[in-house]
């Protein structure tokens, strides 16, 4: 008997999903089900396979576009750090590394990277700290600590 027909009997039952066992009033019988796949013999050469010139034009542009993103936000970075570190003197600095660091977030956010938007807020709440900007700069940190704390087995 199939295990088709079991199952429209009702005899068929599973336990936790892990394995069916067919019930009787007096016995119990485990059925063991095996399942064979086929591979055909090209099978890994196809998956090698490169598609035409759109589909590779395709790819290259997003390639492209992913290291000048990555490279725009490694720039972002760096000259960041350098104004964060000359606000420290002057706040004329920390106004333009607070711009720059509003523009790594967008950068972030385009690229939907909320662990590198959260440590750009970080960056952008020390600019408000140099500016004596301290209520906003509280209430990004916090609110950036909450995020944090409810992804911390994500990050």
């Amino acid at each position: 008997m199939s295990v088709t027909h079991l199952l429209l009997l009702g005899l068929l039952e599973e336990k936790n999903g892990d394995s069916a066992n067919i019930q009787d009033e007096t016995k119990s019988l485990d059925v063991i089900i095996n399942i064979t796949l086929t591979v055909h013999s090209n099978y890994i050469q196809n998956s090698f396979t490169l598609g035409d010139i759109r589909c590779m034009k395709s790819l290259w542009r997003s390639w492209v576009r992913d290291g000048i993103m990555h490279f725009t936000g490694l720039y972002f970075a760096v000259l960041g750090g350098a104004y964060s570190s000359l606000a420290k003197a002057n706040s004329r600095y920390a106004l333009k590394a607070g711009s720059l660091a509003i523009r790594q977030i967008q950068l972030a956010q385009k690229l939907n990277d909320t662990v590198q938007e959260c440590k750009c807020w970080l960056y952008y709440a020390e600019d408000l700290i140099h500016l004596g900007k301290l209520a906003k700069a509280r209430k990004i940190l916090r609110k950036q600590y909450q995020f944090a704390y409810d992804y911390q087995s994500e990050l």
